[in-house]
């Protein structure tokens, strides 16, 4: 039986679990939209969407495998906002529903490999927002444990970064030791059409 309207956003006759699936989908087609356009009105549509699901309430009743699916966009479509509006407080509502998507991630699944490396990247944005020693050092605790799975050279390049963030920050010399050598593991491990070694090659070089 179908479950009733959630503030007038899912059509009459809809479930909320086949609705949920659309929003996911139009939360990824959101955006790759706005990497393509940088318009981010589809964006914030997605948001509008998921404030009116939540509030709505009844999610939790849902099987884990599309809780982590919307969890996961939602988690995407508030770091987009944050990109456009440079609201602090949207890396936290990121932060937020990453955290609820990894509730239901089993570990060591490439879920929660690819949700461990979403964690990192957005306490490092956090931390370049607030400059919290917190975020930072809870960053590189991430990556760190990320150095022995299949992203090993890019956790390398992403700790290496993090490292000489904190050195910039304390003046640490072992930091920005560790720091150049990680990102020169990096650069050395990854294949030369990665998408990310010319950043990495630049971190190295500005790291003197």
């Amino acid at each position: 039986m179908p479950l009733p309207p959630r503030a007038d956003i899912i059509p009459r006759g809809m479930r909320l679990d086949d609705f949920l699936q659309h929003f996911v989908n139009a939360a990824a087609a959101a955006d790759r939209r706005y990497v393509r356009t940088q318009d981010p009105r589809d964006v914030l549509a997605g948001i509008t969407v998921w404030e009116s699901l939540v509030d709505g309430g009844g999610l939790e009743e849902l099987p884990a495998s599309m809780l982590i699916e919307a969890n996961l966009a939602a988690s995407m479509l508030y770091t987009r906002r944050h990109e456009v509006h440079r609201s602090e407080e949207d890396l936290d509502r990121a932060l937020r529903w990453l955290d609820e998507a990894r509730a239901y991630i089993v570990p060591g699944s490439f879920a929660d490999l690819q949700a461990r490396m979403s964690l990192a990247a957005m306490l490092m944005m956090r931390f370049r927002a607030r400059h919290g020693a917190h975020d930072l050092d809870r960053a590189i605790s991430v990556w760190t444990g990320l150095m022995d799975t299949e992203a090993g050279p890019l956790a390398a390049a992403n700790l290496g970064r993090a490292l000489l963030a904190r050195h910039a920050t304390t003046g640490d010399i072992a930091d920005r030791r560790e720091g150049r050598r990680l990102l020169g593991m990096a650069t050395a491990e990854m294949p030369a059409d990665h998408p990310a070694r010319a950043d990495v090659e630049l971190a190295l070089r500005a790291a003197g």
